[in-house]
């Protein structure tokens, strides 16, 4: 009986040790579950602001396309004005040379006679002015 006492002693310290490994091994097996909990709302957390930031770019991109449209369209505008301003530059141009000739041939007419050398009397001479002006104002 002796050795079965043995047997069973050395059995049931074997078990003891086997539950405390079995305890150890629970206790970490719940430690591990416990970090991937925390882990997954980590990701979960990451996996939010990854959308929230997807969402921001595409906002972004469209109000960077639309600035884009916009810069387009008024690039064309101002092409536009300059052409116009080109074409009104060009009118003011050939006016100018156009004033330029004509203020040239003016230059090269002739003096006109005064009408006194063809109708004697029609000129008043300088005294003659004074007097009339003298007696219009006397008359006012």
């Amino acid at each position: 009986m002796h050795r079965t006492t043995q047997t069973i002693h050395r059995t049931t310290q074997t078990i003891h040790r086997t539950t405390q490994t079995m305890h150890r091994t629970t206790q970490t097996i719940h430690r591990t579950t416990q970090t991937i909990h925390r882990t997954t709302q980590t990701m979960h957390r990451t996996t939010q602001t990854m959308h929230r930031t997807t969402q921001t770019i595409h906002r972004t991109t469209q109000t960077m396309h639309r600035t884009t449209q916009t810069i387009h369209r008024t690039t064309q505008t101002m092409h536009r004005t300059t052409q116009t301003i080109h074409r009104t530059t060009q009118t003011i141009h050939r006016t100018t040379q156009t004033i330029h000739r004509t203020t040239q041939k003016l230059g090269r007419v002739r003096a006109v006679p005064r009408l006194c050398g063809f109708y004697p009397g029609i000129c008043l001479t300088t005294e003659e002015k004074a007097r009339r002006n003298l007696s219009h104002g006397s008359h006012t």
